[in-house]
């Protein structure tokens, strides 16, 4: 089943900053993630309630902020390429600790929060996709962009489900997922104006 998302994010009035369209990224990039979570357990992995799900959901978030960051390079320079990633890691990172808090038992008072905790995962996990691309056109990841992404999956799933979770992300969640993004971004980066709706005459007795 395809997976639909809003396609046009902003209305029209001033241009939008990079770390806004990162943080409108973000909103679309968590109910994508949610999505494949939900998706693998109705195929049958075993992916648990509770701290087991939060661990592939942060896993997948990160993920699909990688996969994002690569589909907008060709649409910004550099530095708003930067301030777009980081943007909607911040956002993702808060949106994980929300619902992390409402699910999870209370972190410890004088440790790290979950939004720490999402952060310390980007910063380890991103460096590892780093000679990782997608397509240009397409939007596609590369191959070894999602074998790597599956191998991270895998010891966060049962034994028995780990020998089936790369055939699944890569035949069926991450080409669902990418297009969706796709899709999703070139809505977030659409500065076409929008036409005037007709004015409607007034009517009376």
């Amino acid at each position: 089943m395809a997976i639909r998302l809003k396609s046009r994010w902003f209305r029209e009035g001033p241009q939008r900053s990079a770390a806004e369209r990162g943080g409108v990224a973000a909103v679309a990039s968590w109910r994508l993630g949610i999505e494949m979570v939900k998706r693998l357990q109705r195929a049958g992995f075993g992916i648990e309630v509770g701290a087991g799900y939060f661990q592939v959901l942060k896993e997948v978030a990160i993920f699909l902020a990688l996969l994002a960051d690569r589909q907008v390079h060709a649409r910004q320079s550099p530095e708003e390429r930067d301030e777009f990633t980081v943007g909607m890691v911040r956002h993702l990172a808060a949106t994980y600790a929300e619902s992390a808090t409402e699910w999870l038992p209370p972190r410890r008072a004088d440790g790290p929060d979950w939004a720490d905790d999402f952060l310390a995962a980007w910063n380890t996990v991103a460096p590892t996709y780093a000679d990782f691309d997608s397509d240009a056109v397409s939007g596609e990841p590369e191959i070894a962009f999602v074998r790597h992404f599956a191998w991270r999956l895998e010891p966060l799933l049962p034994a028995a489900d780990r020998v089936w979770v790369i055939d699944q992300v890569m035949s069926i969640e991450v080409p669902e997922a990418a297009q969706a993004l796709r899709r999703t971004l070139a809505g977030v980066f659409d500065e076409t104006p929008r036409r005037a709706r007709p004015a409607t005459a007034a009517t009376g007795d």
